[in-house]
């Protein structure tokens, strides 16, 4: 039992850092844009990306059954290929404030579509919390000030972004735990690899969509930043974390990075922040919060009475179990 509560916590601790490291990616992605197109930027990303994760773990790479391409190729493409021009293509007609609030929406179509494709019910605190999260998603995009650096256009190209993704999360633990298809070494790479090609292809064929405008120093570290820490660096945090946390706690990842890229907004790049926008951003972190029942005891820390220590270590047994039941 304690093996496993340390193990969990290390991979928890993995699972936070790949969150604060994205919380940066709003604002590393609106520099780098004023470098290259979206394309551009995409193309970078994969290419360096693929060439790290390959060098850092290759070693651990496995022979892949021929029956979990088809499930692979899907997740790409949804998981992948899709959110991730989605999301810089969103970015660039609204603020990185806006992107990261509205990342928060993650958590809860992860809990849906793992309702749907793994067949469990869904619980009635998920329905009140999902009405209170849309509630507050709702007054975020129409009700704050879409004046100035965000555009509703732009936050719902966000949403779908995370629609996208969430999907692809789902197939993503159903290739790491279920069937343990590869190490999550190799899905990342995979991810980046065909990522690359992908956008390649495209840009072979729209070869205007591509520009590069670098004129410093600077220019060449925003493009870096850009395939490392918004990149392949948390990617293989997170598989590594998703590969041995129970699904209960793979979404807190998405509670982290909101905050940590609305801090980076609003003190790195001067956003503002109207008194609507704050009303609505809370009522849909307390709604998503209800439904995904986000009050874990790793979250906690380890100050807690002997009696709370009995219940919470009961928690975790049964968390456990549900690895095996998924």
């Amino acid at each position: 039992m304690e093996n496993i509560k340390k193990i969990q916590v290390k991979y928890y601790h993995y699972l936070i850092l790949s969150g604060v490291l994205w919380g940066f990616t709003p604002f590393i992605y609106k520099k780098t844009l004023l470098v290259t197109s979206i394309m551009g930027l995409l193309l970078f990303k994969y290419f360096i990306g693929t060439i790290l994760l390959y060098v850092y773990d290759h070693k651990k790479y496995v022979k892949i059954v021929k029956t979990a391409w088809p499930t692979l190729f899907l997740f790409i493409t949804f998981g992948t290929l899709i959110p991730s021009f989605l999301f810089p293509f969103g970015l660039s007609m609204t603020s990185a404030l806006h992107a990261s609030f509205i990342s928060l929406s993650f958590p809860f179509f992860v809990y849906i579509f793992a309702r749907i494709f793994l067949k469990d019910t869904i619980h009635k605190r998920v329905i009140f919390g999902s009405i209170l999260a849309s509630t507050g998603l709702l007054i975020l995009l129409f009700g704050s000030d879409n004046s100035g650096n965000s555009s509703i256009i732009g936050d719902l190209v966000m949403l779908t972004s995370q629609m996208f993704a969430a999907f692809g999360v789902v197939f993503s633990r159903k290739l790491l735990v279920k069937k343990h298809v590869m190490p999550p070494e190799q899905l990342a790479f995979f991810e980046y690899i065909f990522a690359f090609f992908g956008y390649l292809v495209l840009t072979i064929i729209f070869s205007q969509i591509v520009y590069y405008n670098i004129q410093s120093s600077m220019s060449i570290i925003w493009l870096v930043l850009t395939a490392s820490i918004a990149g392949s660096v948390p990617l293989l945090l997170y598989y590594r974390s998703v590969q041995h946390l129970p699904a209960e706690r793979i979404p807190d990842i998405n509670f982290i990075s909101p905050l940590v890229g609305s801090l980076v907004a609003i003190f790195l790049l001067n956003e503002s922040v109207t008194i609507v926008f704050v009303i609505g951003a809370i009522i849909l972190l307390i709604g998503l919060l209800f439904s995904n029942d986000k009050l874990h005891p790793l979250i906690w820390g380890t100050h807690i009475h002997n009696k709370e220590r009995s219940i919470l270590n009961k928690i975790i047994d049964f968390e456990k179990s549900i690895i095996t039941r998924i």
